[in-house]
């Protein structure tokens, strides 16, 4: 299993040297491809992919891959941390399996967001990260863990530039994650807003949480609400709240599901979750 792993591992690694998409790539490799890896000056290697087992050409199959539905890695962008014009979100795993090494490659949208930078929470995950200019995408790989970890607990944190409007799931694609060195599923947890939490909105309250007809907003200071659903689409647009005097904001032309307020007063805004329950 461990030779498995280091083969899948390394095929993972030459991809993004030679800046290839490795959604494409593996995709295309998970499709009975073969791809081809130098082996000195002898000759080439090949590894055939089918049927979710790997073998040496010529050989026979090694052990069959144990990633499914339920090992998933999640890319947090509710538990966003946003200062100013960055945005930083956590990275961690769910799994019922021991997971011995993490790789993501994943895309965005260059008109929104800028990449700055990785940062490793652990201590016992070594790892390389980079942003291949060549194919626009940033990249970890993970060499091993040295030590247990627990599902949702935050691995990586991962910082953006915020170039234009709010930071959602869309703003992200092409997005690929391998969890020991196999294919894994992903996901994006709701979208948050370029936004600037700030002590001014402390005492801000929104009720009722569920709501059906009528949300009472009450504002510690005089702001503007905007509404937005979960793809960071506004729905309602430039509403005045003043302090001391809450404002009943009519949620009933909204279909039932997830949204945000936000507000701003002034340089500072600040964005609520909140759900229509019809």
């Amino acid at each position: 299993m461990k030779k498995n792993q280091t083969m899948k591992k390394f095929l993972f690694l030459l991809l993004a040297v030679l800046s290839v998409s490795l959604n494409d790539c593996y995709s295309s490799a998970l499709h009975a491809g073969t791809v081809s890896l130098p082996k000195g000056n002898s000759g080439v290697m090949a590894f055939e992919i089918e049927s979710n087992e790997i073998s040496l050409s010529g050989g026979n199959p090694v052990s069959p891959m144990v990633i499914n539905q339920f090992d998933s890695v999640f890319f947090d962008l509710f538990q966003a941390v946003i200062n100013g014009n960055t945005v930083e979100f956590p990275v961690y795993l769910r799994s019922d399996d021991v997971i011995n090494s993490l790789d993501f490659a994943l895309k965005y949208d260059h008109t929104q967001l800028e990449y700055d930078t990785l940062i490793n929470l652990t201590g016992y995950i070594d790892h390389l990260s980079f942003y291949n200019t060549n194919d626009s995408t940033v990249r970890l790989t993970s060499y091993s863990f040295t030590q247990p970890y627990s599902n949702d607990t935050p691995l990586f944190i991962i910082r953006f530039t915020v170039l234009a409007g709010f930071t959602c799931s869309n703003d992200f694609n092409s997005v690929s994650a391998l969890l020991n060195g196999d294919l894994s599923s992903h996901k994006f947890e709701e979208c948050l807003f370029n936004s600037i939490q700030d002590d001014v909105f402390s005492n801000l309250s929104i009720y009722p949480n569920p709501v059906n007809s009528f949300l009472v907003v009450d504002s510690p200071v005089d702001a503007v609400i905007d509404v937005v659903d979960i793809h960071g689409k506004v729905v309602m647009h430039q509403t005045s709240v003043y302090f001391g005097q809450p404002l009943n904001l009519d949620t009933g032309k909204l279909e039932s599901g997830v949204y945000f307020i936000k507000m701003t007063s002034g340089t500072t805004a600040v964005a609520r979750k909140f759900v229509v329950s019809k």
